[in-house]
């Protein structure tokens, strides 16, 4: 995994980052400690139309058959002014309960998404058991091909494509663990990881038209 903060390699379920002092305990200074009720798709933002919101619950689903031990969850909305998107997303997903999932997907075997519509970037964060098989040139790619629709503020859209790419990915992963390629693999494996900070984070800017003044600020 990576620091949220300043981007160096760590070992798994380490407290604090011997580079920059970075712990879990700053972002709880920050954000809050308790635990936080997420749903699969939270649309903070209001930014997602009606039948959007059902394809992407319908592709969540079909994700979770697809994948009976993982789960990922898509937050969009605008977060504080100055709040790092990459420190937000790896809080969330340590401290979020998603009610609707059952106890064989624990929040290491999860990704989440994250689209900010106050700093106009996206983000992804796996857990531990999923992020030793994706390299940063992957998930960059992955979330560069949601720009075109980032940036006509098709949000929706965007989130439903990088969704499906990153399912695409997820089965190839799969594929190469059966043949060997990978020692185990995300598709066939029921390893999980207990320590605390269990996420690492990529994330992207785009540029686009803000909704409008109450959840996305002037795009300069």
């Amino acid at each position: 995994m990576k620091c949220p903060r300043c981007v160096q390699e760590l070992n798994n379920g380490i407290g604090q980052c011997p580079h920059c002092g970075f712990s879990l305990a700053y972002l709880d200074a920050q954000f809050g400690e308790d635990a936080v009720v997420l749903e699969r798709l939270t649309d903070a933002a209001d930014c997602i139309g009606t039948e959007m919101q059902q394809r992407i619950e319908d592709a969540l689903d079909q994700f979770e058959k697809q994948f009976p031990q993982l789960f990922i969850a898509i937050y969009a909305g605008a977060l504080p002014e100055m709040t790092d998107i990459r420190q937000f997303a790896f809080w969330l997903l340590n401290r979020a309960t998603v009610p609707s999932l059952d106890n064989s997907r624990p929040n290491e075997n999860g990704a989440l998404l994250v689209l900010d519509l106050n700093s106009m970037s996206v983000s992804m964060t796996l857990g531990y058991f999923i992020e030793p098989y994706f390299s940063d040139h992957e998930l960059l790619t992955l979330l560069r091909q949601g720009h075109k629709d980032l940036q006509a503020g098709d949000y929706g859209a965007a989130l439903l494509g990088i969704l499906g790419d990153f399912s695409k990915l997820l089965k190839g992963k799969g594929k190469a663990a059966r043949k060997g390629r990978y020692g185990g693999g995300p598709a066939g494996s029921s390893a999980s990881a207990s320590a605390s900070h269990r996420s690492s984070t990529d994330h992207t800017h785009f540029r686009g038209k803000a909704l409008n003044q109450k959840t996305s600020a002037p795009i300069p």
